[in-house]
């Protein structure tokens, strides 16, 4: 499975792309494993669903590639305007500049291998994680177990909303 992402997305913020791809690291037994069937791309630039390179054909082409052909996709290119290209690596992997060439071609970058993500990365980022909402229940998109720990019950009120389900 492929899953692209544009860290300038309007509309779904970062923290809960890189907070599910803990999970599932952890889930499924670390980076590794995981990238045995899964891969993840952060496109810098690119908004929802697009721009910056971010196109359906690049990554069709690497599932195709990857699934027909055994060509595992470590790394993706995109054509980010007519003269340049953009090495974009699987996540949790950081492009870095080899120190010369053009910056405009990908070729003139590699990509880092990293175990872990950067800490900064998953940390709460005004509140978004806490999935507070009018909501029943618990939805913080922390929570691994699933389980549902909040026990307010039919018409209770919780600290930030009221829930009339009488009327």
């Amino acid at each position: 499975m492929i899953v692209s992402y544009g860290n300038l997305d309007q509309i779904i913020p970062p923290n809960g792309h890189y907070n599910y791809m803990q999970r599932l690291f952890a889930k499924m037994g670390g980076v590794s494993k995981t990238q045995d069937f899964y891969r993840y791309y952060v496109f810098p630039n690119a908004t929802h669903c697009g721009g910056a390179g971010m196109t359906t054909k690049v990554l069709f082409d690497a599932l195709v590639n990857w699934v027909e052909n055994g060509v595992t996709p470590d790394y993706l290119v995109a054509q980010v305007n007519p003269t340049g290209t953009r090495r974009v690596c699987m996540y949790p992997n950081t492009v870095v500049y080899k120190g010369s060439g053009s910056t405009d071609d990908e070729a003139n970058f590699y990509c880092q291998t990293n175990q872990h993500d950067d800490p900064g990365l998953v940390a709460p980022e005004a509140g978004l994680l806490k999935g507070k909402g009018p909501l029943k229940g618990n939805h913080d998109i922390r929570d691994v177990s699933g389980e549902d720990d909040d026990d307010a019950g039919e018409g209770s009120r919780d600290d930030n909303h009221d829930i009339d389900e009488g009327s």
